[in-house]
């Protein structure tokens, strides 16, 4: 292991710490060795600074000079000066100077060891995926096929959106589906990432959007092209709300030529479709009847279809890792032990696993659905395969999930024998 960045700091601090100690007692010991009538230039004053600090009990002896001379030096009062020194800096800017002076320097440090540090960082993580492909491979690869046969799915879907004819119904929706699903597969990805890599409830964190974007896509797919181009529509209205977030918050100045069109273009989607198409969730208004609304509304009328009320519990489990809150400290990676793990850990694959899945599968057969040429049987059989493959991901995520469980019990068996 090299030194940590904490280490490499306070090495400097007391190299320079050190130094103007030194830099004291040489003036002091010069002082005195000329007041004694010895050649200050010619003595060893590094030499016996080295002398003092090694705490040795003998006499300091240095060459070229009469052996019977002898020198008396008096330095106790030494200390009282470092700590006036000190009194008298002036820690505004001094003390500022120094930071940056010397934190380039410990940078410079850092990036000399990082590739030694690196290099035991990537073995102890190929160690950590050796052993997770050994108790999680099943399911992982599993969930690796489903991803691959969505992103097939989206292939095909974005091969047809690419042909030139002409205009014909529902078009609006398959172009929207296309954005939101694309979103989904981009977030997929990151979920697989995450969870080869052992990092459960950052992966669970994220099946909270991969919810959100499928709430999304089953309400346009449901009310068809009207909500289809209301949404695409919508992303004026966004882009004109994150640009005045940024100017709000000190961004340099937009020109007129970027920030006009933008505005211009926000007011013109408002006006088309009313106040409140200015808000979040705004383009789905009109079919909810509601000026404010809000994705548990979305999702009430298309996933769950009014029963029961509101998002399903994994959605507030999920969003204790999105949000700051005390709760979501301890996830789903401390494996029950109530320890805060910040690394890579064998536990609760299974939640983030079983989650994607459902949605990524339920999300292709939606796809499907809005493919013009498809035969109807082809889409219930490809439906019913991807839903028969989420479910075995499940059942092979649960049985990994009970084998790590009883892994952890018998070493902490063994823990608490020895």
């Amino acid at each position: 292991m090299t030194e940590s960045l904490t280490k490499l700091v306070q090495n400097a601090l007391e190299q320079e710490t050190d130094a103007a100690v030194d830099e004291l007692l040489a003036k002091r010991i010069r002082g005195q060795l000329i007041a004694q009538g010895v050649d200050a230039d010619s003595f060893p004053i590094d030499a016996l600074i080295h002398h003092i600090r090694s705490d040795s009990v003998n006499d300091f002896v240095w060459e070229g000079t009469d052996e019977h001379q002898a020198v008396t030096l008096d330095l106790h009062d030494v200390a009282d000066e470092i700590l006036d020194l000190a009194d008298s800096v002036d820690l505004g800017e001094s003390v500022t100077a120094f930071a940056e002076d010397y934190a380039s320097g410990v940078l410079t440090s850092l990036m000399e060891d990082w590739p030694e540090q690196r290099a035991h960082e990537d073995g102890v993580l190929s160690g950590f995926r050796e052993r997770l492909v050994l108790l999680w491979n099943q399911p992982l690869t599993l969930f690796r096929v489903l991803l691959t046969c969505s992103a097939e799915c989206f292939d095909e879907y974005a091969a047809v959106l690419g042909r030139s004819r002409k205009p014909t119904k529902g078009d609006d929706v398959r172009q929207a589906l296309f954005y939101v699903f694309g979103r989904m597969l981009r977030t997929a990805t990151a979920v697989r990432i995450l969870l080869e890599h052992g990092i459960a409830d950052e992966a669970y964190a994220r099946c909270r959007t991969l919810y959100e974007l499928l709430v999304v896509g089953s309400f346009i797919s449901h009310h068809g092209d009207e909500a289809g181009r209301r949404y695409l529509d919508h992303d004026a209205v966004m882009l004109w709300k994150g640009l005045k977030r940024e100017i709000k918050w000190g961004a340099e100045a937009v020109p007129e030529s970027i920030r006009g069109p933008i505005e211009a273009n926000a007011r013109a989607a408002i006006r088309k479709y009313g106040k409140s198409f200015g808000h979040g969730y705004g383009w789905a208004s009109k079919f909810l009847k509601n000026k404010y609304p809000k994705l548990e509304q979305l999702a009430r009328e298309t996933l769950s279809r009014g029963e029961p009320p509101g998002h399903p519990p994994f959605y507030g489990d999920s969003s204790l890792q999105v949000h700051a809150g005390i709760t979501g400290a301890i996830g789903l990676a401390a494996g029950g032990e109530g320890l805060l793990a910040i690394g890579h850990s064998n536990h609760g694959l299974e939640e983030p696993l079983i989650t994607a899945s459902g949605y990524i599968a339920a999300a292709s057969a939606l796809l499907q659905t809005h493919l013009p040429s498809q035969d109807p049987i082809e889409r219930i059989v490809y439906a019913e395969t991807l839903a028969q493959l989420a479910e075995r991901i499940a059942e092979e995520a649960m049985a990994c999930a009970e084998e790590v469980e009883r892994e952890t019990f018998r070493r902490r068996k063994l823990r608490e024998g020895s």
